[in-house]
């Protein structure tokens, strides 16, 4: 399995306790928590074969353009917040999802599924009273 990303290559062989070899399909379907804070990881590419992911904590590194892989459907936890993101896009599919973060960011562009809407206990901003639903589709923020 190929992990572009070197510092995102690094976080998963410390979290699979792998530090040579090549990666396989089997390792990465292994892996449920993956936190990758402060790796200075610039994308997630290679990470659609973890398909047994639930938690994904993102925080701190330079993402700056975002789109989760469809095949994450086991995906309940996402937290890209204290990025410099400026784009996102959430796939449909992924229903599992529950808790999304994208705080201190510099979105200007965030996409979620057209067929689903998020809940208040959704909301990326859930607790500061700034968005109550945060309703499906393409939104321009700045």
């Amino acid at each position: 399995m190929s992990i572009p990303d070197p510092d995102l290559n690094a976080a998963i062989r410390e979290a699979l306790q792998k530090p040579i070899g090549p990666l396989t399909e089997e390792e990465l379907l292994n892996l449920t928590v993956l936190n990758v804070c402060c790796w200075n990881v610039r994308g997630p590419q290679g990470l659609e074969t973890a398909r047994n992911l639930a938690t994904l904590y993102v925080m701190f590194n330079q993402l700056t353009n975002v789109s989760i892989a469809s095949g994450l459907t086991k995906l309940t936890t996402l937290d890209l917040s204290f990025n410099p993101l400026t784009n996102f896009f959430l796939p449909t599919g992924l229903t599992n999802l529950t808790s999304l973060k994208l705080e201190v960011n510099q979105l200007t562009s965030l996409k979620l599924p057209a067929e689903e809407t998020w809940s208040s206990s959704q909301s990326p901003t859930r607790g500061r009273g700034v968005i109550a639903s945060l309703p499906a589709g393409t939104f321009a923020i700045g």
